[in-house]
């Protein structure tokens, strides 16, 4: 079922009403799964566009009911808020929070949340590779960059026979090329802790001293 974007956004829209554990989370999953399929240029797009727009625009306010009604932000949560932060300052004055998103969405919170990538296929993993390619193709900030190149050394590092390009990716054009000049980083600040932990587990060694 990877992939799945509007079957996955629909699922978290029905969490929103049996689940209150994160609504703002949810419909921030949601949005960006129709930001995905706004993106795919297919026949429903802007439908898709509109769909997530809705969805996005109602998350701060999700968020800032939690808190008001005393309960403890998540760290997801906080995650959250500075991306939607960030997509409007993308999308601009009078622009639609939707037009902002930029970046690899659907596979930070793939990551994030479960390490999905662990558990695709080789198939699957080139599907997830053309999605960030997609994004990549839109006017990215340094942050988003970064992020595309994680994401990708993440891909590699899962898929068969690429371990040394996950390494060498994620070496070069993470750590030294982003984390080690003090590129901001933004609202991908959570790449920084994560990016050393992908180091190790693109090293053969590693794994010798695991088993």
């Amino acid at each position: 079922m990877t992939h799945q974007y509007e079957g996955a956004a629909n699922w978290f829209i029905r969490m929103c009403e049996t689940n209150n554990w994160s609504r703002g989370l949810y419909t921030y999953i949601a949005g960006i799964c129709y930001a995905e399929l706004s993106h795919q240029n297919l026949p429903g797009s802007p439908t898709y566009a509109q769909k997530a727009n809705d969805l996005l625009e109602t998350v701060p306010d999700l968020l800032q009911r939690r808190r008001g009604i005393g309960g403890r932000r998540i760290p997801f949560e906080a995650f959250v808020e500075r991306k939607i932060a960030r997509f409007r300052v993308v999308a601009g004055a009078g622009g639609r929070l939707v037009d902002g998103v930029r970046g690899p969405v659907t596979e930070e919170l793939t990551y994030l949340l479960c390490n999905g990538q662990k558990r695709m296929s080789d198939c699957d993993l080139e599907k997830s590779w053309e999605s960030i390619e997609m994004w990549n193709c839109l006017e990215c900030g340094e942050e988003e960059k970064v992020s595309v190149e994680f994401m990708k050394s993440v891909i590699d590092r899962n898929a068969a026979g690429r371990l040394d390009l996950a390494r060498e990716r994620i070496e070069r054009n993470v750590v030294a090329e982003a984390l080690a000049k003090r590129i901001p980083l933004g609202c991908n600040d959570w790449i920084s802790g994560f990016a050393y932990y992908e180091v190790s587990l693109s090293d053969p060694l590693f794994f010798r001293v695991i088993v």
